[in-house]
């Protein structure tokens, strides 16, 4: 793990990798970090944040650490560790190829924290026509606030700390100011929702993306069901999607469920074993469905489908409901609609985004 030297992002940096030491207990998504990750893209070169044993990340370092394809590895007993599996590693490479050998682990990792918060994650893409009156931000507001948000955006920012006052006025001239593709901005809740958004224009008008988390309480028993029922079946996931349908133009939206530690500054990931996202539900809008050439009535005698929106052409809500794994019915559901065709229809781009 040689350093070179004066880089102005990184403390350590091959052709393959830039790795970024964090000292703080507390890691945030800063200006320095998010221009290492930017860096890090422009450059082909995988993320590697580095931080102590006892440290956390922001939930919106998590996302942008995966999105930009990074890794995280912690110092501990005198070596690194994958923050992933918990395994020694004797390189950063082997972060994304394995360890070299599987005889050292972590004792933080085994089984999950019964302790943890579970977390509605959510991911929403919608058109929107490109007119002078247009607002953005909305989308945002519905979907925290429809998957149990208590308190409503409060603010927002490029970077943490959030610093700006929200404003769907705001950020909607920020938005408009920066097409044909806006940056990416992050939106936070007194009660440690969050959510990052961006907005592009296409031959079609604009496409918005949000995607987030809302906390739900106890990871085995979120807020607004009975203990043990499928958290697919939570009423907010289908309110929420449906009114989706009633207020805007989605082309995909898709719910999961996570697990995250709760601190008194919010949840965090930490050291230690985490469940992974789970599926609940998908959304596909009207033009899903029309590309898709679905047939309703075939899809509703494998899947639990509910026919959403008025029009010829519907918006379909498929809950993860059965009792196969949560995954498996995905993949099942993804195999009825032939993967080829459902990959190329809920693919979005940004054109001429950066």
């Amino acid at each position: 793990m040689g350093r070179r030297l004066l880089h102005p992002f990184s403390d350590e940096w091959t052709d393959e990798y830039e790795a970024y030491a964090a000292t703080a207990s507390r890691v945030t998504y800063t200006l320095p970090l998010r221009r290492f990750i930017d860096d890090c893209r422009d450059k082909e070169r995988r993320p590697v944040l580095v931080t102590e044993e006892a440290a956390t990340l922001t939930p919106h370092l998590v996302k942008a650490l995966a999105d930009g394809g990074g890794s995280w590895a912690f110092r501990a007993r005198g070596g690194y560790y994958d923050a992933s599996s918990g395994y020694r590693i004797g390189s950063f490479p082997e972060l994304w190829r394995g360890p070299s050998s599987f005889d050292d682990r972590h004792g933080a990792y085994g089984s999950p924290s019964a302790r943890s918060e579970g977390v509605f994650l959510f991911e929403v893409y919608a058109s929107e026509r490109a007119v002078a009156e247009t607002r953005v931000g909305a989308l945002a507001e519905h979907v925290i606030a429809g998957l149990g948000g208590r308190r409503a955006i409060d603010r927002w920012d490029s970077e943490e700390p959030l610093a700006r006052t929200w404003s769907v006025d705001a950020v909607t001239a920020v938005a408009r100011s920066e097409m044909p593709a806006s940056g990416r901005y992050l939106l936070g809740t007194p009660d440690h929702a969050w959510a990052n958004m961006a907005v592009a224009r296409t031959r079609r008008g604009l496409l918005e993306h949000v995607a987030g988390g809302v906390p739900a309480g106890a990871y085995a028993s979120p807020r607004g069901i009975e203990h043990g029922v499928n958290p697919a079946l939570h009423p907010a996931v289908t309110e929420m999607l449906a009114g989706l349908v009633d207020r805007f133009r989605p082309n995909v939206a898709m719910i999961s469920y996570g697990e995250y530690a709760r601190t008194d500054h919010g949840v965090v990931r930490g050291v230690g074993t985490t469940r992974p996202d789970v599926p609940l539900a998908v959304l596909i809008g009207p033009r899903g469905v029309r590309d898709l050439r679905i047939d309703v009535d075939d899809l509703r005698s494998r899947h639990d489908v509910t026919v959403l929106g008025p029009g010829r052409v519907p918006s379909l809500l498929v809950r993860m409901s059965g009792r196969n794994s949560l995954w498996g019915q995905l993949a099942a559901f993804a195999y009825d609609l032939d993967q080829e065709r459902l990959g190329a229809a809920l693919a979005v781009e940004f054109e001429g985004g950066r």
